[in-house]
């Protein structure tokens, strides 16, 4: 579980880092520890501590990818942030609020609520994520399963480097009649090593691969569908809300004109 109140700690980056780094740490993070990604099975506490590690990841990003929050908690904290009233909780973000966050990642840019929301941008919201969602699901899954080859690679290459070093290792003390110090395997031992290393290396990193290629084709299927219906929900939620407001003009309309007729006649 994420224990951390240090928000570059929490995501994983330097003081110095920049808004990309902060937001692809964001995504790949809040993509690990989504609620959604425990298998069924999994017990209370486990969705619990998943629950919490997302809404702390969530809370991070929020305050790291504002430039005048980043500030404000660069100087004084999160009792800074607290004091200065910049939006930051002091139990934390709500699951919500952090769910919320995450979806707005697949969501068409430009959701207005209130006031502000146009029926023709809702529903161009709604019939654009059904195309936008799936193209960032597929980007973030492709990521994470590239992200998952390239370490599966590495431990198959750093058994084989591994396997010949000890081979070389072995030989050489062979070669020397050389005893192996205290705790050392012996040359034969070491020279063996040319078939066993190789091999855990094959096994450990076809698992890698294959972990990537799961987590990577679940964001692929959730994160797509997930969006589509979120961006509908948005698209649908802005009609209402034009709708709303336009009622809301012509009922003042009214009110301003029945106002104005006793005086005309007057």
């Amino acid at each position: 579980m994420i224990a951390e109140k240090d928000y570059y700690k929490v995501l994983g980056v330097p003081r110095d880092a920049d808004e990309r780094a902060i937001r692809l740490a964001y995504r790949k993070l809040a993509v690990k520890f989504h609620p959604d990604k425990l298998s069924p099975t999994a017990t209370a506490e486990a969705r619990r501590a998943q629950t919490d590690n997302f809404t702390v990841i969530g809370e991070a990003y929020s305050v790291l990818s504002d430039a005048d929050k980043r500030a404000v908690y660069d100087k004084y904290g999160v009792q800074g942030l607290m004091a200065e009233a910049q939006g930051v909780n002091p139990t934390g973000m709500t699951l919500e609020q952090a769910m919320e966050l995450y979806w707005s990642f697949f969501r068409v840019p430009g959701w207005q609520r209130g006031a502000e929301a146009s029926r023709m941008h809702g529903a161009y919201v709604a019939t654009a994520g059904v195309v936008t969602a799936p193209l960032v699901g597929v980007a973030l899954g492709t990521g994470m399963i590239a992200a998952g080859t390239v370490a599966g690679g590495a431990q198959m290459i750093g058994g084989v480097v591994r396997g010949g070093r000890d081979f070389a290792w072995g030989a050489r003390d062979l070669a020397r009649q050389q005893a192996p110090a205290e705790g050392e395997p012996s040359a034969g031992v070491r020279m063996s090593h040319v078939v066993t290393e190789p091999i855990k290396g094959a096994v450990s990193g076809v698992v890698t691969v294959g972990l990537g290629v799961v987590a990577g084709a679940g964001t692929m299927v959730a994160g797509s569908a997930g969006g589509v219906m979120n961006n509908v929900k948005a698209g649908v939620e802005e009609v209402g809300d034009a709708n709303k407001a336009e009622k809301g003009r012509g009922l003042f309309s009214r009110a301003m004109s029945q106002e104005a007729a006793p005086k005309a006649s007057a």
